[in-house]
């Protein structure tokens, strides 16, 4: 459901102010990357890689978002901080780096409005595919034009868990996470980065598990997308995920299940 086929005036104003946007940034992305400027990148103090294309995104969203919202802070995955107010656009620029330098279309672009902690809009975009989610509070959460619902239980008793393919092998997931005492059947990482909260919303998989923990700007989007779905996400105590920088200025954000709420309950309950 490419953006570019949507009827704008059903769309929220921020909605298509922003996918606009992300439409532009997505063409400029994979300009550079038929061009082979894509290969032009560095690494960061974690090893990670920064391409041009991250960012001139960063740039040029950080701009936009302070015009849209004037005195709203912005905080980038290329631009970080911590900001002194409870209101604040949480921004990746371009996540999954990797897959963007490897030619495979898993990257997006993940933006969400944080107000005291909770993501009030979500917003991403993968530019491969032209594919926009999105999700107000209380609106819902929308592939474009099409409302969005988590898969239940009851829907599917044997749904399938995805996982992050760079955690721990599958076996010792469904370990640590209980699912073999409730039966469910695990799939290997079949889709990357926000894709896996994206298919969470969309009831194409029963629950994301994350072992490890990860940035903040990786999951915020995609925390309310399922949240308006239906859905929760909570870190591996039962609580809401919430986020705000930590004393260092760091935006880290701790492992988490995000599922149907019977669902999420009853992998946690099975591993106690």
């Amino acid at each position: 459901m490419n953006f570019l086929h949507f009827e704008r005036e059903h769309l929220p104003n921020w909605v298509s102010i922003l996918g606009e946007e992300c439409v532009s940034l997505g063409q400029m992305m994979l300009a550079y990357r038929d061009a082979d400027e894509a290969i032009r990148f560095s690494r960061k103090e974690d090893g990670s890689p920064v391409s041009v294309a991250d960012l001139e995104s960063c740039e040029r969203l950080s701009a936009l978002l302070h015009k849209l919202d004037p005195g709203v802070a912005v905080v980038s995955e290329e631009r970080a901080g911590a900001p002194d107010v409870s209101q604040f656009w949480l921004v990746d620029p371009l996540d999954g780096t990797r897959e963007y330098l490897s030619g495979r279309n898993g990257f997006s672009i993940n933006l969400a409005l944080v107000d005291n902690g909770i993501v009030q809009r979500g917003l991403i975009y993968f530019p491969g595919t032209g594919a926009l989610w999105w999700a107000e509070r209380g609106l819902g959460a929308w592939l474009g034009q099409q409302r969005l619902s988590v898969a239940t239980v009851a829907d599917n008793p044997t749904g399938s868990l995805l996982v992050s393919g760079r955690e721990p092998d599958l076996a010792v997931a469904r370990w640590k996470l209980g699912l073999v005492k409730i039966g469910w059947r695990g799939l290997p990482d079949w889709k990357a980065g926000a894709e896996k909260l994206c298919a969470v919303a969309a009831g194409e998989a029963i629950m994301h598990a994350r072992v490890s923990a990860c940035s903040a700007w990786d999951i915020a989007s995609g925390q309310l997308l399922i949240e308006e779905a239906g859905g929760v996400l909570w870190d591996d105590q039962g609580n809401r995920v919430r986020y705000t920088a930590d004393g260092t200025g760091q935006w880290s954000a701790p492992p988490y299940l995000a599922g149907s709420e019977p669902a999420v309950q009853a992998c946690l309950a099975a591993r106690l």
